[in-house]
C-alpha cells in the first residue's frame, strides 16, 4: 500500500501500534511530528478481530467490552487529542464507523462494537463542535458492508445476513 501512495507523488511511512494502548497512540502520533512535522488528514480506523468481542449482552465479558471500546471510543479520543497538536487550520479528521450496528439493536452479538461505535460516533460529534472554531472539521463515515473488514471475521451465517440486509436495500449504495 505505501508503494502504491509513493507512486502517485505522496509520501508515508509504516508503523505498528496497538490503539487499545495510549502509549502506542502517543508513540505513533511523535513519529508522524519527527516524519512530517504536521499532519493535515487523520482518519481513524481501528478494530479488533470479532471473537475479541462477539458476544450478546449477557454474555459479553468484559475484556470483550474493553476490546470494542478500548479500540473505538477510546482510541479515537486520545488519537484525535494527540493529531490536532499536529494539525493546522483546515485539518480534517474521519472516523469509521458502521451506523446500522450502533443503531439497531438487533444483532445481538454485536453489542460491544455496537455500543463502542456508538460512543464513537458521540465524540464525533462533540470533536467536531470543539475543533470548528481552528477549522478543523471532524466527520463519521458509515461504509456499510465492506469487504476485507472486521465483518468477514464474524461467523458466515452472519456475515451472510449482514450482506444480505445491507443488499435488500438498506444501503443504497
Amino acid at each position: 500500500m505505501l508503494e502504491e501512495i509513493r507512486k502517485r507523488g505522496s509520501d508515508g511511512f509504516i508503523v505498528q501500534a496497538d490503539v487499545c494502548k495510549p502509549d502506542d497512540i502517543t508513540r505513533m502520533f511523535s513519529q508522524v511530528r519527527a516524519q512530517f512535522g504536521k499532519l493535515e488528514i487523520f482518519v481513524g480506523n481501528a478494530r479488533p478481530e470479532a471473537a475479541e468481542f462477539f458476544q450478546p449482552p449477557m454474555d459479553i465479558t468484559l475484556k470483550q467490552w474493553d476490546a470494542a471500546s478500548d479500540s473505538q471510543a477510546k482510541a479515537f479520543l486520545v488519537a484525535v487529542r494527540e493529531a490536532i497538536a499536529l494539525m493546522p487550520a483546515g485539518g480534517r479528521i474521519v472516523a469509521i464507523t458502521y451506523a446500522q450496528g450502533s443503531r439497531t439493536g438487533s444483532l445481538l452479538p454485536w453489542v460491544g462494537m455496537g455500543s463502542a461505535k456508538a460512543a464513537l460516533e458521540s465524540l464525533v460529534r462533540y470533536f467536531a463542535v470543539a475543533l470548528a472554531k481552528r477549522g478543523i472539521t471532524v466527520n463519521a463515515i458509515s461504509p456499510g458492508w465492506t469487504e476485507n473488514s472486521v465483518l468477514n471475521s464474524l461467523p458466515d451465517q452472519v456475515q451472510n445476513l449482514i450482506r444480505n440486509w445491507h443488499k435488500s436495500g438498506w444501503t443504497p449504495m
